[in-house]
């Protein structure tokens, strides 16, 4: 949990919760892990069948920008992501 800033004002005992719910997220609906800035991510998600908003392809992407300082919290996003949904790293 290295990558979790000293910042983040989440409980202490709720971070681990919190990474297994990302988990959870990521291994069923992941699809996609672009990072196309270094202080910007894109995680693209399938789309269930309620999903109104998907882009073409049926992905639903979020965007993720941070600010200077933070290039590290996306770095390990990405690693969570990655290994969790198995991808390959962007």
């Amino acid at each position: 949990m290295t990558w979790i800033p000293q910042t983040c004002t989440l409980p202490a005992g709720q971070v681990p919760m919190r990474l297994d719910e990302f988990d959870a997220l990521f291994v069923r609906w992941l699809r996609e892990v672009a990072r196309p800035e270094p202080l910007r991510l894109r995680l693209g998600f399938a789309g269930g069948p309620d999903t109104v908003d998907a882009a073409p392809g049926g992905l639903v992407d979020v965007s993720v920008l941070v600010p200077a300082g933070y290039e590290e919290v996306l770095d390990g996003v990405v690693r969570q992501a990655v290994a969790a949904a198995g991808l390959e790293s962007p």
